[in-house]
């Protein structure tokens, strides 16, 4: 007959409540943002796709083909339609910049930060809940827009467009960094 001791029992149901708690733990779902990775900061990594409703992820992942000819610019596709629970989180997020204003110095204030290099410069922009619009509350240096830039800030559902594209989300007091992931 074998015996357990009280402390290997107490471990064996402390471990199966913690498997059963963590059940379902990883499996990210965009709308109730449960894919938390907090740095030292307090801000935590955000990934592209958990700014898209759950419901519009297939119809992002499989674009319709892009139109190449003629001398028209596409039209932005997509949806303003947001993440709710994403509205006032401290984030960082990877990205590319695309400059749209820039102070007498020449030093950037306001651009919009894309999940992509090319986008915005290339047809089409990508959808406005996939694009962040960002003002500085200090300008920078102009930023080499082939490399990737960590921004943070405070991510609010708040719609901005202008001529070169329309945005779902925009970015407060953020700031930017050359992209170490």
């Amino acid at each position: 007959m074998m015996t357990f001791p009280l402390l290997h029992f107490s471990r064996i149901c402390a471990l199966l409540l913690l498997v059963v708690a963590c059940a379902g733990c990883g499996q990210g779902d965009s709308d109730t943002a449960t894919h938390l990775k907090i740095s030292a900061d307090g801000y935590r990594d955000l990934d592209w796709l958990e700014m898209v409703p759950k419901d519009e992820i297939d119809i992002l992942k499989h674009p319709s083909p892009v139109d190449h000819t003629g001398s028209m610019r596409a039209q932005q596709t997509g949806t303003y339609n947001t993440v709710a629970t994403l509205d006032g989180l401290k984030v960082r997020i990877p990205g590319y910049i695309v400059p749209l204003e820039a102070d007498d110095k020449g030093n950037l204030t306001e651009f919009f930060l894309v999940p992509y290099y090319g986008a915005c410069i290339h047809v089409p922009p990508p959808p406005p809940n996939q694009i962040i619009y960002v003002k500085l509350d200090k300008p920078v240096a102009a930023p080499e827009i082939m490399d990737p830039y960590g921004v943070k800030g405070v991510l609010r559902v708040r719609k901005t467009a202008n001529d070169v594209a329309g945005s779902a989300y925009t970015l407060e007091q953020a700031s930017i960094a050359p992209w170490e992931g």
